[in-house]
């Protein structure tokens, strides 16, 4: 029987979320404290090092424990200041709106042709 080959146990090519992102403890406890102080952070390393993977990592233990709103956007698709302020506009409220903004604006868009303007307010408990 021929002996198997070890496999490598890093994902290569996708993010490393989850159960594939590993030995990055004292690196996500640096970012998420930085992260949670509004702090600026550079991730400065080679390609393929995992910084991706590491940013949302952090990102998704904040936003679990809705300790902080997070939004991404890739500067890789935003070559003017135009389509960067498009971007980051799009990515604000599509990752930080919540969701009742969202189903107020979807539902208000019904009226927008109207000559009529109704008003819509939302309490938090609840009460229309």
């Amino acid at each position: 029987m021929p002996a198997s080959r070890p496999t490598n146990p890093f994902r290569f090519g996708d993010l490393a979320l989850d159960a594939a992102f590993t030995d990055r403890i004292d690196e996500l406890a640096e970012l998420t404290a930085d992260m949670r102080n509004g702090q600026n952070v550079v991730l400065f390393a080679p390609r393929r090092f995992g910084k991706s993977s590491l940013l949302w990592r952090a990102a998704q233990e904040l936003v679990g424990s809705g300790e902080v709103l997070v939004a991404q956007l890739d500067l890789m698709r935003a070559p003017t200041r135009e389509r960067f302020a498009e971007k980051l506009a799009t990515t604000i409220y599509e990752d930080i709106a919540s969701p009742l903004e969202r189903i107020r604006d979807r539902a208000l868009a019904v009226f927008r042709g109207l000559r009529i303007a109704p008003t819509v307010t939302v309490s938090p408990d609840g009460a229309l």
